[in-house]
């Protein structure tokens, strides 16, 4: 046999034995590591390979040299530098680690002491890829969760009592990863075990929330058949189950593999209050703080949502006539075993979804208001109000309702990803359409080549959120509508105002400060009204020519394009389309071969024919009553003629 060939045997397989080794390891990348207490900062620099899991490294070596194998001591009473050798595994993951440890004092001198509270967890050059910043992470030291307890806990996985199959398990890790936004390996690494370990809301991720539901407290005996559906789901999405025919499985299946193919972007729950003024109640308060403290920090969470929707809220000293009943409780607390909270760290807090709304914090945290030291309760009320209100978790790192602990801000406004989602459920202050009043009618143009605003059905338009307006298009010719007239000045020829425009434009959507224009089977993107390079180009394969209309939906955040009877996703990454579609199936009251269709700034879908328009509310998925209406009336200013 060849391996019996005296020493060149011997030194291959040697050699053979090395290679499997080394293709079996997983990759190892060095972490830097940042460690902070309220009185002194040690910075930790990494250089070796040891292999370390959990959350602390090995400290090695005294701060007594500056050759870079030792420490130096920086002068002063804050600041100390030590070297350690961290390093962590980890699968299809690349970038710095960096955790930094606060919330009690004292020094580090030989290992991560146990006396620190938090660690604050940097993933900068992980998430969201190494060219963007990562967003903090706060966690409890020497907490560990194991990652099938935290799938089925936050809705990733449905307990179901047997062991989850492997691929359910890996479509799982993925669907997690890619809704926290790291790299989507379908593994566990030290990475994912992280952000899993880190504070956060209760409130389940996947699919609204089965067990925190609008009208129902946590089940306690069996599960509602809500939570039956998206067992099924979850199950049959990750392999563990076939498919089932069920309407409502059906419907489950479309809202959770939505996600998974979605842009970062907020989500809706679907319930929502019937009413404007809202509100409130404390019934205890915890003893890390005074009685007007609380309710400082929570009445000014509370405005934050006031400040950009219709709502209003106020406390109550009644119980029986609030909206949302506020508490502080610690592990099991009426809400059933599988909303137990968990002592510090973990589970901050959670909160009930419209028409129930109670909120409830784990008071084994420390509250603090105004500091960085301890959980900041503003911070921790403002994301649990928005679930309160009927929005989800959002996968976009920068909103409040991104499910890990943001930390204590200074100034904090919401981002623009909150502002979207509740204004998709409630509008935007005092913008109204039906009930505002009608402007000026325009002015009949003195050119009779020019197309008559009152009187012209629209080739295209789209709201441009870049200059708040609606662009409506015809022939050559466009108007800039504000909130319910024509601009003085316009129409004005397509080309002053986006260079290099087609003459013609058959369908036009936007998003941001992108705008496409289509015509025939050519497409042209403008940003910030300037041709983009490589336009203009082909439509998509698979696009038929001359779309009727293209919009961004407020309900999934995907653009659609429309053409007759049927509609296309388009992916403006990509800047492709999948398959055709029929519209009534996702539409079933908006007519067909419809002339333009775009979501206003207010968060709901209009879609206009001739001059009639409809109002669609995307989160309840149907047509606002007492639709249609005349376009020309209600967003020209013109009288109510026929056109």
């Amino acid at each position: 046999m060849f391996w019996e060939m005296g020493g060149l045997g011997k030194v291959l397989k040697t050699f053979s034995t090395f290679c499997v080794l080394v293709l079996l390891t997983p990759p190892i990348y060095a972490a830097s590591v940042l460690v902070q207490s309220l009185t002194s900062t040690h910075v930790v620099h990494s250089h070796s390979s040891q292999v370390v899991s959990g959350i602390t490294g090995n400290v090695v070596g005294n701060a007594t040299r500056q050759d870079g194998q030792g420490g130096a001591v920086v002068s002063g009473t804050s600041v100390h530098t030590h070297e350690v050798s961290v390093s962590r595994t980890s699968v299809g993951t690349s970038g710095n680690v960096e955790i930094h440890t606060s919330g009690t004092t004292g020094n580090v001198e030989n290992t991560v002491s146990a006396s620190f509270r938090y660690e604050l967890i940097d993933l900068s050059g992980i998430i969201r890829g190494a060219s963007k910043p990562g967003r903090k992470f706060y966690r409890a030291v020497g907490r560990k969760i194991s990652h099938m307890a935290f799938l089925e806990k936050y809705g990733y996985l449905i307990p179901n009592g047997v062991k989850h199959t492997w691929r359910a398990e890996r479509n799982a890790l993925t669907t997690f990863q890619r809704f926290a936004g790291i790299n989507q390996t379908g593994e566990m690494d030290d990475t994912t075990q992280m952000i899993m370990d880190s504070s956060r809301c209760g409130v389940e991720d996947m699919l609204g929330s089965s067990r925190m539901g609008s009208m129902n407290k946590l089940q306690t005996n069996g599960t509602s058949k809500f939570i039956q559906v998206i067992e099924n789901v979850v199950n049959e999405a990750a392999g563990d189950v076939g498919e089932s025919t069920t309407t409502d499985h059906q419907v489950g299946v479309k809202r959770w593999s939505s996600f998974r193919h979605r842009s970062p972007r907020y989500s809706i729950q679907g319930s929502e209050w019937k009413k404007v003024n809202i509100t409130y109640h404390f019934k205890n308060f915890s003893p890390d703080l005074t009685e007007a403290q609380i309710r400082d920090a929570v009445s000014r969470a509370f405005q934050l949502w006031a400040d950009v929707t219709t709502l209003t809220f106020r406390e109550t000293s009644d119980p029986k006539a609030a909206d949302i009943v506020i508490r502080f409780a610690t592990g099991v607390h009426g809400d059933g075993a599988f909303a137990a909270f968990d002592g510090p760290g973990g589970t901050l807090a959670h909160a009930f979804f419209p028409e129930n709304g109670d909120l409830h914090f784990d008071d084994d945290e420390t509250f603090s208001v105004g500091s960085e030291q301890d959980t900041d309760l503003f911070i921790v009320a403002a994301h649990e109000i928005g679930h309160s209100l009927g929005l989800e978790h959002s996968s976009d790192m920068g909103a409040l309702m991104y499910p890990w602990y943001l930390g204590y801000q200074h100034d904090y406004a919401l981002s623009q990803d909150d502002i979207d989602g509740i204004q998709q459920i409630y509008g935007k202050p005092a913008l109204t359409r039906k009930e505002m009043e009608m402007g000026a009618a325009p002015t009949n143009p003195p050119n009779p080549n020019l197309p008559d605003a009152c009187n012209s059905t629209w080739d295209a338009a789209t709201y441009y959120s870049v200059d708040d307006v609606v662009y409506a298009f015809k022939g050559r010719y466009l108007w800039a509508i504000g909130d319910n007239r024509i601009l003085p000045g316009y129409p004005k020829k397509t080309r002053l105002v986006f260079k290099g425009a087609p003459s013609l434009v058959h369908a036009v959507l936007s998003i941001g400060n992108r705008l496409y224009m289509f015509r025939g089977r050519k497409m042209w993107r403008f940003v910030d009204r300037q041709l983009d390079e490589g336009f203009p180009r082909r439509v998509p394969a698979g696009l038929p020519s001359g779309p009727n209309a293209g919009f961004r939906w407020g309900g999934n955040g995907k653009l659609y394009l429309f053409k007759g009877f049927r509609f296309y996703e388009f992916d403006e990454q990509t800047l492709s389309v999948g398959p055709p579609q029929t519209i009534r199936r996702q539409w079933p009251d908006v007519p067909v071969k419809i002339d333009a269709a775009f979501q206003w700034k207010n968060g709901r879908t209009y879609f206009f024919k001739g001059d009639d328009f409809w109002r669609y509310n995307d989160a309840k998925m149907k047509l606002s009553g007492g639709y249609p209406v005349s376009k020309a009336k209600y967003w020209l200013g013109c009288d109510n003629r026929s056109i």
